[in-house]
């Protein structure tokens, strides 16, 4: 594919492709005026309520596995009340951190919060009632945090497609006296769907500088960011966070512990993370900085306190964010979710499981290739928080997909031995936003070389983005970004929107992948 083949004709030229609208977002879900949020972490084991999986059991294994699943929808009977959550109190002291829904499959998600006050709550699960002032309550239980505040529950039974409202309450939710965060979370679409789907992404939040806005565990202070702000005000069905969410290199330098990781969220998840993550549901994979700089430490260490330092902190990023699993020493970072026959985001963990020869482990190459393969979707959305594109003008190549050719060429050739097309890749890492082919056209003109890629930094900067060629990228920013991908199966296109901080749209195209 050509460079031609990405529609570089601005969506309002009348000339260009027309596409459906967005879908509006149901206007009964809305966050509420947001407090100055406290900090706090305790120190004990996990307690969720979400069962382990291992691999080839459930999310990151065998035929289908991770993916919505089955056709069916839920056909459990809803509760309809005459009640008004928004009219619940918010307590920023009992709930300082954002709420979080993520792992969305076509009949359940998980929602992940945390409680100062190490009290029971309850959580529910509700949608907007037929009639004013009602609500139909899908989903309710009582939730026990762990020691350290933090509860994790697997939200089940659901309809697929479907937005619902979701929330923690000091009890009965119609007698409740305070409550958190009210967050939205949409169902992935039912398998047979080729509804359109869009979702943001960001990567390596910051304010737009070089140096990245680090946790310090001596002094935590919440962190706000007007561009993910900004971004929280589009439309969207869900959002992928590629990595570097946090920056907790100075907890891994003042002792790494477990407690100091979960106390290090806070700066994010109780600062500007609130605006962004009670709007839909979340998707994410780490990369280096939720540990610490990968200049300070391999992966691979066989060093005992380095080990340890970086166990506490994949501990930490399990317990904290709405992964439908809580050890991570049981089940992988890497899976995959299906909406409907749209998208499916294939999710790979890039930094954890590296050693010096090899970006991943065997089972999660396999893996990427037989969803690549067997996908019954339209599009194939694959999550990697380094670049797979060739940026050998740049340095720390290592770092990258490019310094481990032997993985990298094997994805490329197996997608050109199977002709596997519509295969759209995002990233982040490298500080700098793009949109571009794998390979300059001159140098690979296969199927896998002319592969797009969306590149985007969310907060941190990096000059070497002037280095990018024309030729291979068709726009290129070192200013912080929120990109939005709409994925449309009836126009067999993907609608790119690059957000800045003031909301505007910095580049938009229609994307039309080999």
């Amino acid at each position: 594919m050509s460079k031609e083949s990405f529609d570089a004709r601005p969506v309002n030229d009348d000339s260009a492709p027309v596409f459906p609208p967005e879908l509006a977002r149901r206007k009964f879900l809305k966050t509420l005026a947001i407090g100055v949020p406290a900090l706090a972490a305790g120190c004990a084991e996990a307690n969720a309520s979400v069962l382990d999986t291992r691999p080839g059991e459930g999310p990151a294994g065998g035929e289908g596995a991770g993916t919505s699943g089955s056709p069916h929808l839920s056909s459990s009977p809803v509760t309809v009340r005459r009640w008004e959550p928004e009219t619940v109190p918010e307590s920023t002291t009992v709930f300082p951190r954002t709420v979080i829904a993520g792992d969305m499959r076509s009949t359940s998600f998980v929602v992940a919060c945390y409680m100062a006050d190490k009290a029971p709550k309850r959580l529910v699960v509700w949608r907007a009632g037929a009639t004013p002032k009602t609500v139909e309550v899908a989903f309710e239980s009582d939730v026990i945090p762990d020691a350290d505040g933090f509860s994790k529950t697997k939200v089940d039974n659901l309809e697929a497609g479907t937005w619902y409202s979701y929330g923690l309450f000091d009890g009965e939710a119609e007698t409740a006296t305070i409550r958190s965060l009210i967050g939205s979370a949409r169902t992935a679409l039912a398998e047979g769907s080729l509804e359109p789907v869009t979702v943001g992404v960001s990567s390596c939040v910051g304010q737009g500088t070089l140096l990245p806005d680090y946790a310090n565990p001596l002094s935590l202070t919440p962190f706000h960011w007007p561009l993910l702000s900004k971004a929280a005000e589009r439309d969207f069905d869900a959002f992928i966070t590629l990595g570097d969410q946090g920056y907790m290199d100075l907890v891994y330098a003042n002792g790494g512990t477990y407690e100091g990781y979960l106390a290090g969220w806070g700066a994010y998840h109780a600062g500007g993370y609130r605006d962004l993550f009670p709007r839909a549901g979340i998707y994410a994979t780490w990369d280096d900085h939720e540990v610490t700089d990968s200049g300070t430490v391999v992966p691979w260490t066989s060093n005992p306190a380095e080990r340890q330092k970086i166990d506490n902190a994949k501990r930490a990023y399990y317990r904290v964010q709405a992964l439908e699993a809580d050890d991570p020493e049981q089940t992988p970072l890497w899976r995959t979710f299906r909406w409907g026959n749209t998208v499916e985001f294939i999710i790979l963990d890039c930094r954890q499981e590296r050693t010096a020869e090899r970006m991943m482990s065997q089972p999660q190459l396999d893996f990427l290739l037989q969803r690549l393969e067997q996908s019954p979707c339209h599009f194939k959305c694959v999550v990697t928080s380094v670049p797979f594109a060739r940026v050998n003008h740049l340095p720390s190549k290592e770092d990258r997909w490019e310094g481990y050719s032997d993985q990298r060429d094997r994805v490329k050739a197996f997608i050109n031995e199977k002709n596997i097309r519509k295969v759209l890749w995002v990233t982040g890492d490298i500080h700098m936003c793009y949109a571009g082919q794998m390979e300059l056209p001159a140098d690979d003109g296969s199927l896998a070389g002319q592969m797009w890629e969306i590149c985007c930094t969310s907060g941190n900067t990096n000059p070497g983005w002037m280095l990018l060629p024309d030729r291979q990228f068709v726009w290129k920013s070192g200013t912080p970004h929120v990109p939005f991908l709409t994925f449309d199966p009836h126009a067999d296109s993907v609608k790119l929107v690059f957000v800045d901080d003031e909301g505007g749209a910095a580049f938009e195209r229609t994307m039309l992948l080999p």
